[in-house]
């Protein structure tokens, strides 16, 4: 009997290892965390999102402008997601962003030519199909996140170019980068439309590559070179920081479900170390250790 009991102790400590191991995350090394609803204290579908949302990793909590709301995500990745509701701004006239979370987060990694980020999203509607307002139907421009350089190399006033956005461009999903570059994700915007879509951004070795859906083909690349990005994380809209009378713009109508920033080792990449297809929650693996370790007991009993 004992003996049965040692073998079910050993198997529930095995299943528990193995469980802890399936959560590391390969070679990259996690900056910052935003869940955007399932790391915050007492986040409910339905409700205010919190103020600051929690960054689990880095420490580095963002504050809430607006009323962005949780809702139930349904993505793999979560099990909450942050709403946000905001007025499709344009290329010349931008608008203030309603909802958004933002700060001067340092993001700056160790090695300039080895870091990226990966983001859960979807709009709720398309933004360059609503020409009731007289704009051409490609007008539109919304913002998923902007990744560094919150306020410019002035220090004051964002220069178009600066950090990397997600956001869509004339009837396409794009990554704008320094220069002003940018990089095709998509040319199906409906594709978004309610429907959750993973999407990786990695600098690897000065080559820019974008992930899509977990695919280890790179959607598009460009050569891009070594670049930190200072300060800056915003979710839901883009930094401009007065340009064209508006500090924080495009917002999305939509949601996010997750936003990691990351680092690696030179040559280190690899796309299994992504958010995707999904992400084991701790507790499963406890409840799935439990329930071995006990299954194997009461089988040798």
């Amino acid at each position: 009997m004992k003996g049965y009991l040692v073998l079910g102790i050993l198997g529930l400590a095995a299943v528990v290892v193995f469980g802890l191991a399936a959560q590391s995350y390969g070679e990259i090394v996690v900056l910052h965390h935003y869940r955007l609803g399932d790391a915050d204290s007492g986040a409910v579908a339905g409700t205010t999102g919190a103020d600051p949302t929690v960054d689990s990793v880095g420490g580095a909590d963002l504050p809430r402008t607006g009323s962005p709301d949780y809702i139930s995500s349904g993505a793999p990745s979560d099990g909450l997601a942050m709403n946000f509701n905001n007025i499709y701004g344009t290329f010349n006239d931008p608008g203030q962003a309603q909802d958004h979370y933002t700060d001067a987060i340092d993001v700056t990694p160790t090695d300039a030519n080895n870091w990226g980020f990966e983001t859960w999203f979807k709009f709720d509607s398309v933004p360059n199909l609503d020409t009731s307002d007289g704009r051409e139907p490609d007008d539109s421009e919304a913002a998923v996140v902007h990744i560094g350089n919150w306020s410019g190399s002035s220090g004051t006033v964002y220069t178009p170019g600066l950090g990397l956005v997600v956001k869509t461009l004339n009837g396409t999903l794009v990554v704008e980068s320094p220069g002003v570059s940018y990089v095709t994700v998509s040319n199906s915007l409906p594709d978004f439309v309610d429907t959750w879509n993973h999407l990786a951004v990695v600098n690897e070795a000065g080559t820019l590559n974008i992930y899509l859906n977990g695919d280890s083909t790179p959607a598009n690349s460009i050569t891009f070179g070594a670049f930190d990005p200072g300060e800056g994380v915003t979710i839901g809209a883009h930094v401009l920081n007065g340009l064209a009378g508006a500090d924080i713009a495009r917002g999305m109508d939509g949601a996010v479900a997750e936003l990691r920033i990351f680092e690696f080792e030179a040559g280190e990449f690899e796309t299994s170390d992504l958010l995707y297809p999904a992400v084991p929650e701790p507790t499963s693996f406890v409840l799935l250790a439990m329930a071995a370790g006990g299954l194997l007991f009461w089988r040798r009993r």
